[in-house]
């Protein structure tokens, strides 16, 4: 996504997470093509976690939400840095689990983590490819 809706956009982060987010990943605004994205702040190894973020369950689907199961979405928690994740058919990174994944309950919390698929240089995009989370999108992405 590349605005974060109007409820998220004021979202607080507990100074931890800031401080956790600021040191690898940072939005940039005003880019021609895309609006808004997430970059890395620092070179990643492939295979490296990028960013974990603190999710829960969505209580609907949107376009600023992630499927983690059947029917299941997540949406951040406090922290809004992923909805400025864009598509990319060749992603810079994967969502997955943090952890062991189970389906979760409606209030519980968890965290997705975002991994990088190749070598990252600073300012690279933070991307990954929504086809490959979403079962089925209203608008999918041609590939």
């Amino acid at each position: 996504g590349t605005n974060p809706p109007p409820a998220q956009r004021g979202a607080m982060q507990s100074p931890a997470a800031q401080a956790a987010a600021s040191s690898t990943v940072r939005v940039v605004h005003g880019l021609a093509r895309l609006g808004s994205a997430l970059v890395v702040a620092r070179p990643f190894p492939k295979g490296a976690e990028v960013i974990r973020f603190a999710a829960r369950v969505a209580p609907e689907k949107s376009r600023y939400t992630i499927q983690v199961g059947a029917g299941l979405h997540a949406q951040g928690d406090g922290d809004c840095t992923f909805v400025y994740m864009n598509h990319a058919c060749r992603p810079t990174c994967a969502v997955m689990p943090a952890e062991p994944w189970r389906d979760p309950s409606p209030n519980e919390r968890f965290s997705i983590a975002v991994v990088a698929l190749r070598d990252l240089s600073e300012n690279d995009p933070v991307t990954f490819d929504y086809n490959k989370t979403e079962w089925a999108m209203a608008e999918p992405f041609e590939c």
